[in-house]
């Protein structure tokens, strides 16, 4: 009898996590057209023949990833590693100006914070660079739910 209502629980909560992704999904799309309403950028939602931009960020930041124990901070994770995507994708002037004027406003008076999160966006951009260089997509908007092995990440991208 336990094991009955244990499996009834599992496959209940396996279906909310279902309707909880589906429904990410459709904010975000919905979010991302208002977004890009007025603008002349094409919304990428799965190109046919192209990787997934969710497996790609995912990849991107897994070796943060796997130093992270709670959910919050796989957000963080998350967060930091998509704007340094985007970061590497403007001119290396314009990059420093970006950067200064996010960790300001992020951390103001926090000098210490500042300059570790600075190297570590840094260290993404460089890893962008280095490792996903043929990737030009930006990130106009993402939505993560879960954390550890039921992480998913929904992204929409633009050329």
């Amino acid at each position: 009898m336990a094991r009955k209502k244990h499996s009834k629980e599992k496959k209940r909560k396996k279906r909310l996590e279902k309707l909880k992704a589906r429904s990410a999904r459709t904010q975000l799309l919905n979010r991302a057209m208002k977004t890009i309403a007025n603008s002349d950028k094409e919304v990428l939602v799965n190109p046919f023949g192209e990787t997934k931009m969710s497996e790609v960020l995912l990849d991107f930041a897994d070796p943060l990833l796997q130093m992270a124990d709670e959910e919050s901070y796989e957000r963080n994770i998350m967060e930091l590693a998509i704007f340094a995507w985007n970061l590497a994708l403007f001119p290396p002037a314009e990059r420093q100006e970006l950067l200064s004027t996010f960790v300001h406003d992020s951390l103001p008076g926090d000098r210490t914070s500042a300059e570790e999160i600075t190297g570590l966006i840094e260290w993404l951009v460089n890893r962008k660079i280095e490792y996903y260089v043929e990737s030009d997509r930006f990130i106009v908007d993402y939505e993560f739910v879960g954390s550890g092995n039921r992480r998913r990440l929904y992204v929409v991208s633009t050329r």
